[in-house]
């Protein structure tokens, strides 16, 4: 199969050889089975991805060996990647132009991230920008989906028929209070640090014309999510409160994790979540030099 590296291509500015091709073996045939039937630690992190009916953990410690599980969720092919090095915890959609791809690890750091390569051309893929760095399929880019690094019993919570990885699991070192959540939307990216977000429970912000809210439980930074801000037409300002995410404009109170409507004049209505995804602070302004940090300071 080609290799852009071997084959002598130009290589990006930060570009580090590693391993093999696939030396980090990814999960290309995933198993599954009922959350009742592992035992996993209810306080290790897992990486969970939900559609309309079915919702689906992978736990952390199993992916910093494996890196990457090659999946489907409800018909829509998705590749699920852990860089260990970075914390980046992602889901994205792996088809492109009608197109569905295969990925493998390519071994290779760019800016201490990890790196894919796609089984039909050989194009090298970052994994926290989505996109082909080399090979004939450079500058295309991935869907990031919605997805969310937490604990599994906070996961199990809100998903209580999720599917788990048929693996075994533990408690791994990584501490959520140690990373950042990144919103990325191509025209801008702004990273909002966990410990910052503790101190306000919600920022309402504006990332590339879009209007977002990331919200956190202060006593428990598993519990976060990445929300738009449209409801009906209005521009929804929240604000966390015992009752949870409250609508300053509508009355509303809405479901923090969820982001279901509980009460209010706009209760049948959600929060829709938005891509998010987890990286150590210092590595973002490496995936995004012109980026933005949030901080209570800037508030």
């Amino acid at each position: 199969m080609f290799d852009p590296v071997e084959a002598g291509e130009q290589l990006p500015e930060g570009f580090r050889k590693v391993f093999a091709r696939d030396q980090i073996a990814p999960v290309y045939e995933p198993t599954f089975t009922s959350a009742d039937d592992v035992d996993w630690p209810l306080d290790s992190l897992v990486l969970g991805v939900a559609g309309i009916e079915t919702a689906k953990a992978y736990p952390i410690a199993h992916l910093s060996k494996r890196e990457m599980v090659i999946d489907v969720l409800e018909g829509t092919p998705i590749l699920v990647s852990w860089c260990p090095l970075c914390a980046t915890a992602m889901v994205h959609r792996r088809e492109l132009n009608g197109t569905t791809l295969v990925f493998g690890n390519q071994g290779d750091l760019w800016g201490n991230a990890m790196t894919w390569w796609d089984h039909d051309t050989g194009s090298v893929w970052s994994q926290p920008i989505g996109e082909a760095i080399l090979g004939p399929r450079k500058g295309a880019q991935l869907e990031l989906l919605p997805s969310t690094l937490t604990t599994w019993q906070a996961w199990l919570s809100a998903h209580p028929q999720t599917l788990a990885l048929d693996v075994s699991a533990w408690y791994s070192s990584f501490h959520l209070e140690e990373m950042a959540i990144v919103v990325d939307f191509g025209q801008e990216a702004v990273a909002y640090e966990i410990s910052d977000l503790q101190e306000v429970g919600v920022v309402n912000d504006i990332v590339a014309g879009v209007e977002i809210a990331v919200a956190i439980d202060p006593k428990d930074a598993a519990l976060w999510a990445v929300f738009s801000r449209r409801l009906d037409g209005s521009i929804a300002e929240l604000e966390l409160t015992s009752e949870g995410l409250v609508d300053s404009v509508s009355g509303t109170v809405f479901d923090s994790f969820l982001g279901v409507g509980r009460s209010g004049p706009l209760a049948r209505q959600v929060l829709n979540k938005l891509p998010g995804y987890t990286s150590f602070s210092e590595d973002f302004l490496t995936f995004f030099p012109d980026g933005r940090i949030w901080s209570t300071e800037s508030e």
